[in-house]
């Protein structure tokens, strides 16, 4: 009866994993497919939806708080290592010692970020605070915070709101310590020739 109830229990574990960085207030959908539930941090307030998958093997994906994603949402952490006169299904970053940090690199979304449905994010990518991801994007760089952003590849392709709406929104949700000034605001908007309202 020991061996049947301890079988029952490892299967139960397989199916529904455990998340240990999960904050109280978040929620996970239960279909989604996670890979490395230690590797998966959510802070207060973020979802997840259904059909949605983690491929975070070695590097982790960070939602920071009141973000979310609709449904299938696909983040991968890692790639594939490619090395001349070799198939890359044959080669195995553990068992070759390979420097996994070179191929492997962890996934944040920033706080207040909403995430349109089949959006993909790849290794690496940061999303910059308050943007919004729109439906269908592929998002292979870096993108900059209160931006709409779209597109395969995805890029930002507007600023959601004017500067002052912007700064209204960082002085009454964050602190002073977390709070981005207007300066450095217009550099990031300048560095993608995105234009001020």
């Amino acid at each position: 009866m020991n061996i049947i109830h301890r079988f029952f229990r490892k299967i139960k574990q397989l199916i529904k994993p455990t998340y240990q960085n999960i904050h109280k207030t978040a929620s996970v959908a239960p279909d989604i497919m996670v890979y490395n539930p230690n590797y998966l941090v959510m802070e207060e307030n973020t979802r997840i939806s259904s059909k949605s998958i983690i491929m975070n093997v070695y590097a982790k994906f960070i939602m920071k708080r009141y973000s979310g994603a609709a449904v299938n949402l696909t983040v991968i952490t890692g790639n594939h290592p490619q090395i001349p006169g070799r198939y890359y299904r044959t080669i195995s970053k553990k068992k070759e010692n390979l420097d996994i940090s070179l191929y492997d690199k962890d996934v944040i979304v920033n706080e207040d970020v909403w995430i349109g449905c089949n959006v993909t994010l790849l290794s690496g990518v940061t999303i910059g605070r308050s943007s919004i991801i729109a439906a269908g994007s592929v998002v292979t760089k870096s993108m900059p915070p209160y931006c709409v952003i779209a597109g395969v590849p995805a890029k930002p392709i507007k600023i959601k709101w004017t500067i002052d709406e912007i700064i209204f929104h960082e002085q009454t949700l964050f602190s002073k310590e977390e709070q981005y000034s207007k300066e450095w605001l217009l550099e990031e908007f300048a560095k993608y020739n995105l234009k001020v309202q």
